[in-house]
Formats: structure tokens, sequence, C-alpha cells
């Protein structure tokens, strides 16, 4: 409570107190002063003028709202100036708060001499007059006596700590005179008139802070500005707040829900984080109050947040630097009983691996960041009009406020912002927010000192700079500091500021002592400096010995800068540095040598220095670059000191325990660290550490995609974990059956399906074992288990096994789900997962809807809060329920699905492409699958393109591994082109999978592939080609039949059918009348053997044979092999019309020509009669199919009648065949279109 602000106020019936919110507008009593308009004279006490005013606002005298504020004449402090006075509330119903007031009370007057002041104190309890919105200071002094010894104090300010927190309005009766009872803020800010009146007065609005939480709270210095620069700080709130209406009311919205929750606005420095925060807070209804957590608040104080009785929003700013002290926010906003909201707004640079391994640091971070969303912060003017207008606000705001800036204050900065020339803001530089800002704040100093910036002083950072060192300097010669040290030292010392920060005086005496050229001077010249720094950034907090430079876009420039003139200074600071200032240094340095302008130069200086002093910054290097936007140059320095071999292992390991649970900028580091630790364990012969490192490592390589690596990592790991079991079960037991678990992963990938499997099933029986000895221990990690096993079932085609041991592993967890829902989520969400598919496999369809849909909501809520773990599992979830919605007819929602789950991997394989690159193909060949369905031949094309080209990839590094997968996405490109009418591109891709069969042990697949080539080549009418692979894959078919003739006799004769039809189409008709031949005895053969097994096949066989016979001119053997076919195909189709009908009809179409060929024209009209008529039957239920045929057979129909003279009726059938169609089917038979 500041003294100078304390007022007395004569107003038309009673003298009261009052406070200065302004030099021009007090804060008083509603019944001191008059109706709005009325005039008022104001006195500081001790000063012997008077200032008249008027009353601006008032409420009801006596009332809930009895307070007043009244405008002065003219401002009544020297300077005109008074800092921003900060107002508060109670929040909570504990007792106790220290309150205290400051007036001119009757009790201390006396006649004929100055007026004089009383400052009582006391504690506040919320519970007193709650309901009649009164706050009631009891006193900590005896109370005066007399009758109304308080008269004269209404009016007066209330402060708790550094916040005004009401306004003294009454003595109440029946208490002696030793309480005192006040209007609280919060009843004033309710009122909409006198917030209208304080925003057109004081110039600015009402931001309630809790007066009980003021200990955590990051202080604001309210006082005036120094430094131009500052008026870009988004807490001034200088510039007018635009846009980002949409965003602000989601947080709004999200701020009306109930209970704890959290929400994280990320977006590069300057991109408007802090300034959306102040604008929420500021819009938040009248009851909240507003936390900015300060970053030095330790897990005790914030312990108080739990008790908070009122609408709280807490925001914390650079929320990835600060993980320990958001878990203990965290953990005290479990216990707030949540009988109102508190919120949790979290701003930060980057959404890393800070924020998807926060909810690990401890139960309450996981409860509460379930589901937790993290919203991109885009740019704040992404339109060329919208720069160009926040431009022209910025620099009319900052001309307003620079007359108040020392340094400035002779200047007429209007007609300077007038004259400035319009601004050229294109680029995607000027999107961000603080870039305008910034610009616009530089162009008026440039143009107010025009000798200051030279030409290519560089961007606008480095000019805002330069008018900094012009501050710098101004105040460095007022100090006399010019005299005895140098501007370089001065700078020098700033850096060790900006750097390392300090807490107390002697903090600060240490930071500047490292300062070579500071280490030698007396205290006085040291005590100086600090000095002299704290005029430039006066601290917020008396306690403390400066601020800092600001805003941090600017601090991180001139820090770059220095690092450039003085590579070697930071040395001087690393030295013997604990690791929490170590932190600081490190993500400081990584921003500088970020900046755009700078990076080049510096990356090496950064990764030098952290080599160079590895035993101080390794350990905060690890956690720093999970927090930082570009960790490259200490990840490049964690990867020289492990590859130093005189790195000690002790260190090595504290590095590795220190690894948060999953990073994917950390990976490659990690698996290299792991390396090394695995092979000096070896060394030494340490066989549990070596174990455990070669199980690290693997699991460290599987996240780099290095599989092969991984399995040989992770086979040897399981071999030591069995010599270790013998001696000692208890401990190693469990780790054999994790590393189980691991290597049957490793094998499956590989492809050793069989070998995965028994590992699985050994896994299982191992995880039996421990559970039923130590359930509430192991009975998780035998879930885990049987999810393993399930999946390798699954992938080796043993369906129903695969299904009942899923089930099992669901049965756990939703058993421990009851108890511990939270916990199991994730080992639940990919249980049901794999239960989906095998649901669907089974023909269960709803039930695996229902699974399906289930994990995708639960890995949807985990990948909300925790991306980097859990994004891939939703994506999986996401493939999943395509394919089931797909097969329900639901196609543009197993799209949307689909395009989802692509996207998540897309996004995965940026950062990791060989980790997830097999996963993100699958998908994509998925993908081209329904896009197919849905009648999207283009899009499936490029869906399937990039899936080759992945494989492709991943085919040349593991051929092993991935060239059956290349092989089988070649196919479907291949079939793609093909629909597409792209025979060249087509044939390209089948050729090429045709190849790469050759080297795959799959003989079987490798003859079906010569098949379809022999078949794709008889299309394009290259029949040599054909030929050519036709007859080697029937040639692989009888080397096949012979040792397997169930299985390959069937394909054998198919590959003969289609070898005759090849042979037929070059010319050589015996060879194909051969070829078909043979094809019909073996059916024949198996037809004999399996009656009503390959009775279709005969038939069909027979149908192809007849043509071949014709076409080698042996028509009477064509026409008994046809005649053969239709019988069949009749019997066929008495038992299953659906089904043979068609067929029945092609054979009968075949049949009426072979009659007719042969002159038998009577004869030839009733097979092709009964056609026509089976045709129509069809077509009458499905037109698309079987239009095209009806027409062909009644074309037919229409000959066989013209060849037997009847010409008549032929033309009838025909007309009716026009008719018809035209009628039926415009759309493929236009009128006009089978005109004869």
């Amino acid at each position: 409570m500041d003294r100078v602000r304390v007022v007395g106020v004569s107003g038309p019936t009673v003298p009261g107190s009052g406070y200065l919110v302004t030099a021009a507008l007090v804060l008083t009593s509603a019944h001191v002063v008059g109706e709005a308009g009325t005039e008022v004279v104001v006195f500081r006490p001790g000063h012997p003028d008077t200032v008249r005013g008027s009353v601006v606002w008032r409420g009801t005298p006596g009332g809930r709202d009895d307070a007043a504020l009244v405008r002065l004449e003219r401002a009544i402090v020297d300077g005109g100036v008074l800092p921003r006075v900060r107002w508060g509330r109670l929040v909570t119903n504990l007792p106790g708060t220290h309150g205290q007031t400051w007036g001119l009370p009757d009790v201390v007057q006396r006649r004929d001499r100055p007026a004089e002041t009383v400052q009582p104190s006391g504690t506040i309890n919320p519970g007193d007059r709650a309901v009649g919105h009164r706050y009631v200071l009891s006193l900590d002094q005896p109370p005066p006596q007399g009758g109304s010894p308080w008269g004269g104090l209404s009016g007066a300010a209330l402060f708790c700590g550094d916040l005004l927190t009401g306004v003294i309005a009454s003595d109440p009766a029946g208490w002696g005179h030793a309480r005192l009872e006040a209007v609280p803020a919060y009843v004033l800010v309710h009122d909409e008139r006198f917030r209208a009146a304080l925003a057109e007065h004081a110039d600015g609005r009402i931001v309630l802070e809790p007066a009980e939480f003021q200990h955590v709270v990051e202080p604001e210095y309210a006082g005036l500005v120094m430094s131009a620069a500052s008026l870009v700080q988004p807490r001034r709130e200088i510039v007018p707040f635009r846009h980002r209406d949409e965003l602000l009311g989601e947080l709004l919205g999200w701020a009306e829900l109930p209970g704890v929750s959290v929400r994280l606005v990320h977006g590069p420095g300057g991109q408007g984080k802090t300034r959306l925060a102040r604008e929420l807070a500021g819009r938040l209804p009248a009851q909240w109050t507003t936390v900015w957590l300060d970053p030095r608040a330790t897990r005790e104080q914030l312990s108080t947040v739990a008790a908070a009785a009122a609408p709280l929003l807490v925001v914390v700013d650079y929320a990835e630097s600060r993980i320990d002290q958001l878990d203990a926010l965290l953990e005290a906003c479990a216990r707030h009983p949540t009988v109102s909201p508190i919120k949790v707004l979290l701003m930060a640079r980057t959404a890393g691996t800070w924020w998807e391994t926060l909810p690990a640091e401890s139960a309450p971070a996981q409860e509460i960041l379930d589901g937790a969303a993290a919203i991109p912060l885009p740019p704040l003017e992404p339109e060329l009009e919208g720069r160009r207008a926040g431009y022209r606000d910025a620099v009319a705001a900052f001309a307003a406020a620079l007359p108040a800036v020392r340094g400035h204050t002779d200047i007429d900065w209007l007609p300077i912002a007038e004259r400035l020339p319009e601004r050229v803001v294109e680029g995607a530089g000027f999107q961000s927010a603080l870039t305008l800002h910034m610009t616009a704040l530089a162009d008026l100093l440039d143009a107010a000192y025009p000798t200051v910036v030279q030409d290519g002083a560089g961007d606008v950072i480095d000019r805002l700079l330069v008018h900094e060192l012009r501050y710098w300097t101004m105040i460095a010669r007022a100090r006399g500091l010019d005299q005895s040290l140098s501007m370089e030292t001065l700078t020098d010392a700033l850096i060790a500021a900006i750097v390392l920060d300090a807490a107390t005086s002697v903090d600060a005496h240490a930071v500047l002592t490292r300062v070579p050229t500071l280490s030698d001077q007396p205290r006085i010249r040291v005590d100086a400096v600090r000095r002299w720094i704290a005029d430039l950034y006066p601290p917020v907090v008396s306690a403390r010995p400066w601020d800092v430079l600001q805003p941090d876009l600017l601090a991180e420039r001139f820090l770059g800068r220095h690092i450039q003139r003085q590579p070697d200074f930071l040395d001087h600071l690393v030295i013997d540095l604990a690791q929490d200032p170590a932190e600081r240094l490190l993500t400081l340095c990584s921003r500088a040598v970020g900046h755009p302008i700078l990076q080049a130069r510096l990356d090496e200086w950064l990764t030098s220095l952290c080599v160079r002093h590895h035993a101080t910054l390794a350990l905060p290097a690890v956690r720093v670059i999970v927090q930082v936007e570009r960790p490259g140059p200490l990840i490049d320095a964690l990867h020289r000191i492990v590859e130093d071999p005189a790195f000690p292992v002790r260190e090595l390991e504290i590095l590795s325990d220190a690894l948060p649970a999953s990073s994917h900028v950390l990976a490659a580091w990690a698996a290299d660290m792991s390396g090394r630790l695995a092979a000096q364990h070896r060394a030494d012969n340490n066989i549990p550490s070596l174990a455990t490192s070669l199980h690290n490592l693997s699991a460290r390589l599987i996240a780099l995609g290095r599989w092969e690596e991984s399995l040989t990592a992770i086979t040897e790991a399981v071999g030591l974990y069995r010599t270790l079991v013998a001696d000692q079960p208890d401990v190693y037991l469990p780790k054999l059956a994790d590393g189980l678990i691991n290597l049957a992963g490793a094998m499956v990938q590989q492809g050793h399906g069989e070998e995965g499997l028994a590992a699985s099933r050994e896994a299982v029986s191992l995880y039996r074992t421990l559970a039923a000895d130590q359930p509430d221990e192991f009975q998780l990690g035998l879930a885990d288990a049987l999810n393993g096993l399930a999946a390798d079932l699954e992938d080796l085609g043993q369906w129903e096994e695969a299904l009942e041991t899923i089930t099992e592993a669901v049965a756990i967890h939703r058993a421990f789900a009851a108890s511990w829902p939270d916990a199991v989520v994730p080992g639940r969400a990919a249980s049901l997962g794999v239960m989906a598919r095998l649901l669907h496999q089974a023909g269960r369809h709803d039930e695996a809807m229902l699974a399906s849909s289930e994990a995708v909501g639960l890995h949807r809520a985990l990948a909300e809060a925790m991306p980097d773990l859990f994004r891939r599992n939703l994506a999986d979830s996401l493939n999943t329920v395509s394919g089931l919605l797909s097969d329900q007819g639901r196609g543009e929602e197993a799209l949307a699905a689909q395009h989802e789950a692509v996207g998540i991997y897309r996004s995965l394989a940026a950062a990791r492409p060989d980790a997830v690159a097999p996963d993100l193909a699958l998908l994509l060949r998925n993908l081209s699958n329904l896009l197919v369905k849905l009648d999207r031949p283009e899009e499936s094309l490029a869906a399937m393109t990039e899936a080759v080209e992945i494989r492709r990839r991943l085919a040349v590094a593991t051929p092993g591994a991935f060239a059956a997968e290349l092989a089988e996405s070649l196919d479907i490109l291949a079939a793609r082109h093909w629909t597409l009418g792209q025979p060249r591109q087509a044939m390209t891709a089948f050729a090429e999978a045709v190849d790469i069969s050759r080297t795959l042990p799959d003989v079987p697949l490798f003859a079906y592939r010569l098949t379809n080539l022999s078949n794709r080549f008889a299309e394009l009418r290259e029949a040599a080609k054909a030929v050519a692979a036709s007859t080697e894959a029937v040639a692989i078919y009888r080397r096949l039949a012979a040792v397997e003739p169930e299985t390959f006799l069937p394909r054998l004769a198919g590959s003969l059918d289609n070898h005759g039809m090849d042979l037929e189409d070059d010319g050589r008709q015996e060879e194909a009348v051969a070829a078909c031949t043979e094809a019909v005895e073996i059916y024949r053969r198996l037809a004999t053997a399996t009656p009503g097994a390959f009775v279709p096949e005969l038939a069909s066989s027979l149908n192809s044979l007849s043509g071949r016979l014709f076409h080698a001119g042996q028509s009477e053997a064509a026409l008994a092999a046809i005649t053969e076919a239709v019988e069949l195909r009749r019997r066929l189709a008495a038992g299953r019309p659906e089904e043979f009908l068609p067929d029945l009809a092609t054979s009968l179409g075949n049949l009426s020509h072979r009659l007719s060929e042969l002159n038998r024209m009577d004869e030839a009209l009733a097979p092709i009669t009964e056609a026509v008529e089976h045709y129509r039957r069809l077509a009458a239920d499905r037109p698309e199919t079987f239009l095209p045929d009806l027409e062909g057979s009644m074309r037919n129909l229409a000959y066989r009648l013209a060849e037997l003279g009847r010409l008549a009726q032929a033309k009838a059938v025909y007309t009716e065949t026009a008719s018809f169609l035209s009628t039926a089917r415009p759309d493929l038979f236009p009128p006009g279109s089978l005109d004869a």
C-alpha cells in the first residue's frame, strides 16, 4: 500500500478518505460524496494544496456497492504518473488473511492541526458477513474509544498484500470499534458502469488477482516504463488486441466446464500466446480470478491452490521448462474439492516430448491431463490487409505511450507517427504479432533518432537493440559508470544477469563476479553495476536485484550477438554451475542460436560448449532438448559425448535414467548411448547390466525402425536373462518375460513368425506363473503378453485361438479398469483393437464395431494427452474401424477415419520415417482399396503409388523383410493403372512384381503372378509374351503338383486353360488344344475323385476347350465339348441358379455358335433362345451386370433367325432389343446406338 496515494476527501456532507487509482482518479465511498457530477475537494495529508474533482461514478450510499470514483481536474502528485493498481479478492475459505487500510479517521484529528492519518491492520475471515458481500477487517491493535472514532475513514482502500481488495464502508455496531467493514472489489467489478468509468479514466481494465495466492503469483512491474523496448511486452497491453475471437470463444467455453482441467496453447515466440491469455483473463466473468504462476513458487507454496473456493484461472508461461512445478501444481489441483472450477492454461513454444511425457510425472498429472487438448496458435495476421491495419494500430498506440517512457518525454511523437511512410509488411515474418509491433516501434524510434541506427543494422530486433544500447549508455553516463568501466564490461554484466538471473543481492554479486572484468573489482563497483542494471530494468519485487531485458526475443538476440562477438565468454559463466541455472543457460542459448539470422553461425558453438563442459551441461541438456524448438546442436553434443571413450560409464547411466519414457528427438542418441553402455558392460563382464542394456538397446532400435539389429540385441538379452534366472528367479523371471515379448515382436517383424509365436507363448506361460503368486503386480503384464500372443496368432492366420487369447486379455483389463481406469487405459485400448480385428474375421461384425469404437475413443483421449506415445495407436485403431465401416457400407465415414489414420502416420514419418514406414505403407494400401470401392480411381492410384515408393525404400534397405510387401503393392498398383486405362504403366508394375517374386521363397505366389502377367499381355494382344509367362507358370505348377497334388493339381489345370488361350492367340492351335485337353482331363479326374467338388471347374474348362477345338478345325469335337459343358452347368444351375445361371447362359450361347458353324441352323435356335430368357431374368435383378449380355444374346438370336430366313422375326427381335435396352438404361444404350 502506497502512502503517496492516500488522500482526504471533502464531500458535501461528511469528510472521508480515498485512494488514488491514478494520479487524477480517486476511489472513495459513495456516502462521502454526492451524486454523479457533484464537486469534491481532494487533498494529500501533509501537503497544503487541494484539487477539485467531480464524481464520475457512484454506487449506493450505505448499500452493498458503497463506493465512488472521483475524477480530478489535474494530477495531484508530482510527475503526474503513478504505477498501475493491482486489484484482488479473497478466493479461499481460509481464515486469517492479513489486511490493512490507511486513511484519515476522526480519532486522530485535532483542531487547528494538519490532517493526520492512521494505518489500521488486522485479518480477514472470508466467512464474516459473506452473505452480505462484505469483508470484515478484525483489527490487530486495541480499538479506539469514543462515539464514532472511525468516522472519516470511509472510502479508504483495503489492501491484502499488494492487492486493492476493497473500500472501507463502516464501523459495524456491536464490536466495540474493533472491526471495520469494506465493500469487496469483486462487488465493484460486477458493476458494468464502474468498469466503464475505470476504463475511461484509468485507461485499463480490472483483472482480479487472488489475495491468498500472492506468494505464487509472478510479480508484475506496475511502475513507470523505463525502456522503450518494454512497451512491446504483451503484459503492458499497449497495442489493442486483435482477432483470435474463435479461439477465445473456445477457451471461454472451456472455462465454463466444471472441475479441474488443462489446456496447452503452443506456438513460436512472439505469436501472441501471452496476450491471448491476458485477453482471456480479462473476458472471464467478474467472479473469476487469475494467477500468473511464478516460476519460483515451491511445491509447498503451491499446495494452497487446493483451497480455492472461487473460479480460478492459473496461467503458466514457458510451461515446457517448468515440468517439476507443473507436477506440483497438478497435485494441488487434484486435491481440490471441485466445488468451483480451476482451469490451468499452459503456454509453450512447442508441444513436444515434454507435453507427451508430462502425464507420467505422477498419478494426479495423468488423471487431470487425460483428454487435455494441445492447441497450436496460428499466425495472428495471415492476410496482408490485416497486417497493414495491425501495423497502423501499433504505430498509433506506441506514439501515445512513448511520452511516458524515460528518455523520450521531450518528443512530440504523434506528428512522427503521422509522417511514417506506408510500411511494406509482406512476408511470413510479419504474420507474427510481436514482429509487427516491434517493427512499428523501431520505425518510430528510427524516425526520432535517425543517427542512432546505421544502414545494415540487421532486422527489426537488431534495430531495437541499437536503441536499447543507446538507453544503456545514457544511464551508465548518468551514473558515472562510463568513467571506470567500459560498455563492453557493462554489456557482459547484462548478459550474465540475463543468462543466470538472481534472486537476491547476494546472488547478484555472485553472478556479476563471474564476469572476468568484474571479478577483481572492489565490492562498491560491482554493486554500482548491480544498481545500474536495476535502474535499467527495475525489479518487480523489491527483494530481487533486477528484472531482465524484455521481450524474450530481444534478450535472445542480444545473447546471440554477444556470443558472436565473444564466443568464449559463456565458458566463464558455466563453470561449477548448478543444474537449474545450467538448464536456464542452455534454454536461452538454444533459443538464441535458433534465430534464423544466427543459427547457421552458432550451432557448432553451442555443441562445442556442451562438449567442453559436459560434466556441468550434459544432464541439463537431456532435459532441455525436449523443451526447445531446435534441439539439434544439443543432440549433436550428446552424440559426441557418448562417442568419447573417456566419458565415465556411471555418468552415461545417469543420463540414461534421465531419459523420458519416449522421445522422437532423443531416439537416435538413446540407441547410441544404450549401445555404448552394452559394449562397456560386455567389456567389464557385468552380465546383469549387459542384459539390461541390451534389452534397452533393443527397444530403442525398434523406435528407430532398425528391426534386424533389435532382434540381435534382444535375442542376446533373453539368453542372458535365462542364465540369470537360474540363480535369482525372483529378480530376473519378470525381466525374462518382458524380454520374450520384445523378442516375439522383433521376430515376427523380421518374418520369423513361428519362432516369434513360440516366444510369445513362453512369455504368457511365465506371466501366468508370476500372476498366480502376485496378481496385483503381474496381472497387467499377463494381459500385455496375451495381447502380443494374439497379434502373433493373427499374423499366422490362427484366428480362433487368437480370438480366445485376446478375449482373456480384454477381460483382465476390464477387471482392473473397474478400480484403476486411468492406469490401464493404454493396454485396454490396444487389446480392444486386436479384438475388433479378430471379431470381424470371425464374422461377428457388430461386436467388432463396438470393440473398435471403444478402442478409438480410448486411444483418442490418450493421444490428445500424450501424442508422442499414443498417436500411432490411435491411427491403428482408426485403420481398424475404417475397415469395419467400409464393410457395413458406410464408405464416407470409413474414408474419413482412414484419412485421419494416414495423416497421423505421415506426421510420425516426418520425424522417424524408418520406424513407421511399414505401417504407413499398409495404411496407404488400405486407403487405396477403400477409394476404389468409392469409385475414386485417381485418388486410389495416388495412395498406392505412395505406398509402393515407401515399400521400395524399405526393400532396398532390408530385402528379406520387405520384398514380399513391395511385390504385393506393385500388383495393386498395376491394377490401379489398368483401371485408369494406363496399360504400359500397369505392365511395368506387373513385371517388377514378377521379378521380385523370382527371388522370394513363395513359389506358388510367383506362379500366380506369372499367370496374371500372361493375362495382361493377352489383353494387350502381345501373344508371344503371354505365352512365355504362362509357359513358365505351367512348368512351376507341374513341379508343385508332383509334390503336393491335392493342393496344386487344380492350379495346374487352371494354368493350362490360361496357357491354351495364350497359345491360340499366338496362332499355335494344336498346342492350344493339347493344353486345354490336359486341363479337362485333370479336372475330370478331380471331379471323379471328389464328386461335386470340381464340376464347375470342369464345365468351365470344357467351355474353353470347345473354343480351342473349333479354331483348330475340329468342329465336331468342339460341339461335343460344349454340349457336355451345357449339361454340367444345367445341373449346377438347377441347384444354385444365382451362382451358375450366368455360366449356363454363356455356354448355351457358345453351343448355338457351334451348331450354327456346323450349319445345323434349326438346332442352333433353341439354345440361344434359352440363353436370352436366362439373361432377361438376370438383367431384371442386376441390370448393370447383365444388360450388356442380354443385348449380345438378343443380337445373336436375331442372327440365328435371319440365318433361317425368318427376317421379319429377326427384325422384330432386334427392334425389341433396341427399344427395351434404350428404355431400361439410356445411359448405357442411348437411343439410336443399336440401330442396325
